[in-house]
């Protein structure tokens, strides 16, 4: 990546790349940017992080099997099931596996929690995932298709890139990667356990939902990359 004046280049790694497109995705959810926009953005940012996750022998879905099932299974034992597991079948007795095994002290954390996955299941996985990326990409077999844009989950994308980013990068204490995620759980009993966000508690006390976006903005541009 060539910057500056004649003769004057910066380089960036692949990672440094992706980490870079997520902040700039996050700030574009934050200032309610046209969401197909942003999508693009943290998509790529994802594939990129899980190319180098794979590379590291990180399998990104059978990670987030697990986080799900170790929720699951802490719900199960409050007598909180959300609706979505308790009508599936195979989800409500997975978390009846996974909290009776929390409850016998046998599971403490979500990195203990192993799930294996078929190699077509996940195949077919990713390929719903990348689906609507797949089709922003480009245009040279499929020029007449159209794209249904309730497809397109730019909050969800932007969680699993969150979660992968810190993956890769568990020391960096990345302010915009935080201003999501404080976003994104701040109603949910995850955040009273996280100290980091009694700050930002304090600061969007009493504010609408838009204060609190342009407040976590303003928090990212103020730590931002130069």
């Amino acid at each position: 990546m060539a910057t500056g004046g004649a003769g004057t280049s910066v380089a960036v790694t692949k990672l440094g790349a992706a980490s870079r497109l997520l902040e700039a995705a996050i700030r574009s959810f934050l200032a309610d940017e046209d969401p197909l926009a942003t999508y693009v953005i943290v998509s790529a940012s994802f594939r990129v992080m899980r190319d180098i996750g794979e590379q590291r022998g990180h399998d990104h879905l059978e990670d987030a099997f697990g986080l799900t099932a170790f929720y699951l299974g802490r719900d199960y034992l409050a007598g909180s099931l959300p609706e979505f597991a308790r009508d599936d079948e195979q989800l409500a007795q997975l978390a009846e596996l996974v909290g009776e095994a929390i409850r016998r002290g046998e599971i403490k954390s979500p990195d203990e929690v192993a799930v294996v996955l078929p190699a077509t299941l996940k195949r077919q996985m990713w390929r719903d995932t990348n689906a609507p990326y797949n089709f922003l990409k480009h245009a040279d077999l499929d020029p007449t298709q159209s794209l249904d844009l309730s497809s397109v989950n730019v909050r969800e994308t932007l969680v699993q890139a969150c979660r992968l980013f810190e993956v890769l990068l568990p020391q960096e204490s990345n302010w915009t990667v935080r201003a999501f995620q404080f976003y994104y759980v701040r109603t949910s009993e995850v955040a009273s356990g996280q100290p980091w966000m009694k700050p930002l508690f304090e600061a969007s006390e009493g504010l609408e939902d838009v204060e609190i976006r342009e407040l976590l903005l303003r928090l990212s541009d103020d730590h931002r990359h130069p």
